[in-house]
This record gives structure tokens, sequence and C-alpha cells, in this order.
């Protein structure tokens, strides 16, 4: 019988949490898997602008996840933007915590954004 593996999301936002449940099997092809979405605070601003700050939220919805719902894994996302020379960028950025406290941290690809679209960041639309 395979053993059970319960991850949990930090975040109830249905895409983050389907993303994790659409990739998991392919991680753990002989477990079972049990995602949890768990409401957590990032502790950054609504719109991270730096990849620091997105790394940090990130970081800190896994550990809240990881904790809140006593689970094997923790998964945090956070998108952000960052300056790179003169142009703006959006990354995603997706840090795992398991409970000895490992982590590990990716993102995905990057793209530019419009001044049009940062001039709508910048008024906080």
């Amino acid at each position: 019988m395979s053993r059970k593996v319960i991850v949990a999301i930090g975040s109830e936002n249905r895409a983050k949490v389907r993303s994790a449940e659409l990739v998991l099997p392919k991680i753990f092809p002989s477990h079972e898997i049990q995602v949890i979405p768990v409401k957590a605070d990032s502790g950054v601003s609504a719109q991270p602008m730096t990849d620091d700050e997105s790394i940090k939220g990130a970081t800190n919805r896994a550990r809240q996840a990881l904790e809140k719902a006593n689970a094997d894994y923790g998964i945090g996302m956070e998108g952000g933007v960052n300056k790179v020379g003169d142009k703006w960028f959006e990354c995603g950025w997706i840090v795992v915590v398991d409970k000895s406290g490992k982590i590990g941290v990716g993102s995905s690809a990057r793209f530019e954004l419009s001044a049009k679209i940062m001039d709508r960041i910048f008024a906080g639309v």
C-alpha cells in the first residue's frame, strides 16, 4: 500500500490549488496525495515589487500552510514584478518546505510587462 503524503497549499486560490493537484502525482507517483488549501498571509505587499519580496511571500505562505495543516510539505506561491535594467518583468515564485525545515525555491519564466500595465500597478489598480 502506498504512503499518504499530505501537502498544504498556502492559498485558497483555486488556480494555485489546482496547479499543485496536477503536478504532485508526477512527483509522488506511488503515493496517495492529500492536498489541503490553507488561508495564509504572505506578509508582503499585495503586489510584490522585487524577487526578494516575492520569495519572502511564498516562503511565509509555505511555512504557515505546513504548520496549520500539520502536513508533510507546505507550498507557497507568490507572483510579483521585478525591474531588470529599465524594464519590468512578471515572475511567479514557488517555495516548498518540509517538516524538517528544508526549503526548495523555484520560479516561473518571466515576461516583460508593458508601460501601460506598470502604470496600473503603480496606481494600485
